[in-house]
This record gives structure tokens, C-alpha cells and sequence, in this order.
């Protein structure tokens, strides 16, 4: 079964002065004890692989494949995602996320993503981390329609510039939107914009100095011996991270709101902050879908 993709969904294109634009629509649906991906529709080089499933048929692993391993100027990527009624899908990429220098030719790179989840269905949105290379010009958004009582995890981590070769970001600009609803209702909206020449890049009440930043959301109310939990085990990593450093430079917290867990990450390290929100997803999971942690095979490779 095929189903049609949104109306939106970008035409293939390869002008040299409008950049490549991709998209992707998939649709997970429950089929008995079965969650199957009955749809998966593409438009230029984004893929999908065939779903694993390490935790049973109910609950597959996807990978969303970019073939070009990273956004050169001008390219938009578009991304739907369908989970149905009382299904789920752990969703998450092979490799780090890379958006290049634009270069002379001065076109933006963006990126949308956008999901909804049907009453009784799950989803985990865990991409691994996207680089900024200096001169990258990027607008993110992303959004997630929560239906009923369906939930959902998701996490981003992102890194401007590259700390190996001493590859500072000093010129570009990214912008990130992040939308979370349950029936039409906000329950996070947020809006980032860092220009490498902006003072929030190093202002206490900006990032402070710190070049990796990531947010982790879990719907639902979080107990309080979880709560106590989590934040043991930020206080350890980031305790471990600033060990011989004149002054912290990580910095990591657990905030309960009533209907959301929210987790952010300051550092400098994207492989440090993936660990950490692994950690944490590891606690949550169970509590919250009532099935220990199994993380992808790929993150491990």
C-alpha cells in the first residue's frame, strides 16, 4: 500500500541558482501486532532503509538517509512523517548531519520536518547531531502534531564550527523553529537565531561561549524519583566534562514542565551530548512506553 504524498511535496530540482530540493513522506500504520511502513515516497536524494525491528514487530527502527552526506548551498530538504493510530517508530539517522559553507553563491540551505502522530501512536524523533560549517547558512524547522493521548521523544543536537583543525565558526548565520502541539494546542514553541558575529554566541545569557547546544523533549509527567534520576545524571556528566577546567564550560539540566520533560545541553562536544541524552532516553523509555531502551544498531558504528 502507497500512499499519495502531501500536496507540498517538492518537485525534484537541480538549477544551479535555486540549489537541489528533496522530500520524503513516510507513514507507519499498526497491521495487528504489527507496526509496517506502508508508505515511502521520495523526490530527490533522501531515503529510507529497509525497517529493522531489534524489539519485535510492534515498534521499528527507521534510518532516514541524505545520500549526499551533507546540505550545499541551496539545498531544502523536506520531511513528512505519518505515524497512525497505535503505532510507533523509533526514527533516527546514520551519520552526523553536515551544512556546508555557502560560498559565493550565498544560498540559504533549509531544512523542514514535520510529523504527526495519531491517538495511541509513538514517536521517537533521535537524529544524530548536524555540524555547522563556518559560512553555512541554515533555517530549521521543525514541528509535531500530537493527537489524543499519542507521544512522543524527540532530541537535537547541533555544533557550530569544527573543533578539530580549529575550523571556528566567524561567519554564517543558523536559525532553528521547534513546534510541539497536542490537539492544535502549544505545549513548546521555540525560536533560535545565531549569527557568528551575534553577541548571544558568548553572552552568559546566550550560549556562553559554548559551540554545542541540544534539547531533549519527552511528553508526560515525568515522577519525581525519575526527575531525581535524570538530574543525578546530568550533574555526573557534566560534572565529569568540566573535570580539570578552571571554569565549567558544560553545562546540562533537567526542567519538568506539567505536560513535557525538557533536557538542554551547553558544551563543546556533540558526541558528549549524544551520550548524555542516550542516558536519559535509557531512564524515560520504560517509563514512558513501557519498553526498556534499545538503541539502534548505528549508533554504535
Amino acid at each position: 500500500m502507497t500512499a499519495m504524498p502531501p500536496a507540498h511535496i517538492l518537485p525534484p530540482t537541480t538549477d544551479a541558482d535555486t540549489g537541489w530540493g528533496a522530500s520524503l513522506h513516510m507513514q507507519v500504520a499498526r497491521r495487528g501486532e504489527h507496526s509496517r511502513l506502508v508508505a515511502a515516497r521520495h523526490v530527490g536524494p533522501l531515503r529510507l532503509q529497509r525497517p529493522f525491528y531489534p524489539e519485535g514487530p510492534a515498534h521499528p527502527h527507521v534510518y532516514l538517509l541524505h545520500p549526499p552526506g551533507g546540505m550545499v548551498p541551496g539545498d531544502r530538504l523536506d520531511i513528512d512523517i505519518d505515524i497512525s493510530a497505535h503505532a510507533s517508530a523509533l526514527i533516527t539517522t546514520p551519520a552526523s548531519g553536515k551544512i556546508y559553507d555557502v560560498g559565493e553563491r550565498a544560498l540559504p540551505q533549509s531544512q523542514r520536518i514535520h510529523a504527526h502522530v495519531a491517538a495511541g501512536g509513538t514517536l521517537e524523533w533521535l537524529p544524530q547531531d548536524t555540524l555547522f560549517f563556518n559560512g553555512a547558512h541554515y533555517a530549521g524547522d521543525t514541528t509535531i502534531h500530537l493527537q489524543g493521548d499519542a507521544q512522543a521523544i524527540l532530541w537535537d543536537i547541533a555544533t557550530l564550527g569544527r573543533r578539530a583543525g580549529n575550523h571556528p565558526f566567524i561567519e554564517g548565520q543558523v536559525t532553528q523553529h521547534l513546534a510541539l502541539y497536542r490537539d492544535g494546542n502549544p505545549l513548546l514553541l521555540e525560536r533560535i537565531s545565531l549569527d557568528a558575529n551575534s553577541p548571544l554566541l558568548d553572552a552568559p545569557w546566550g550560549l556562553g561561549g559554548a559551540r554545542c547546544w541540544g534539547t531533549l523533549i519527552a511528553t508526560g509527567t515525568t515522577p519525581k524519583t525519575l526527575l531525581e534520576t535524570l538530574r543525578d545524571i546530568c550533574e555526573q556528566e557534566a560534572s565529569e566534562q568540566n573535570t580539570g577546567l578552571e571554569k565549567a564550560s558544560t553545562r546540562i539540566s533537567v526542567t519538568a514542565l506539567k505536560p513535557l520533560l525538557v533536557a538542554r545541553y551547553l558544551g563543546h562536544c556533540p558526541l558528549h551530548a549524544m551520550r548524555v541524552f542516550e542516558r536519559l532516553w535509557t531512564q524515560l523509555r520504560p517509563v514512558m512506553f513501557g519498553r526498556e531502551a534499545c538503541a539502534p544498531r548505528v549508533w554504535a558504528t
